[in-house]
């Protein structure tokens, strides 16, 4: 079951990142949220939600973890984590980039203006 949540999750990840990327009325992020943190924020709920079960199953020792399926469902579950890691970094450069350019933008205004 929980390899099905993990599929579960990864095609909500490809199904909100195009969303995200496209500034859909339908992306997943909170409507008070700021784009980027709304989809870092968006990230984390979704690497919370494989990571509880997995630390469980991963402490149920060795007759578990040594099995051919739990190995399967740790390769996808590290491979869900990556891909949404990749994203968040993404992201946070491409804000970092902006932030750079709006700062050497608004540096070039007067800071008192005459009426």
């Amino acid at each position: 079951m929980y390899k099905q949540d993990l599929k579960v999750v990864q095609r909500i990840f490809l199904e909100g990142k195009q969303l995200i990327d496209r500034n859909d009325e339908k992306s997943p992020i909170y409507n008070n949220y700021p784009p980027v943190a709304g989809a870092l924020t968006w990230c984390r709920t979704l690497k919370d939600r494989i990571s509880e079960p997995f630390k469980k199953i991963d402490s149920l020792g060795k007759g578990i973890t040594e099995r051919e399926e739990y190995k399967d469902v740790e390769k996808l579950y590290q491979n869900i984590l990556k891909i949404i890691k990749d994203y968040e970094e993404l992201k946070i450069g491409q804000w970092e980039k902006e932030v750079d350019e709006n700062t050497h933008e608004k540096l070039k205004h007067f800071l008192i203006s005459y009426d």
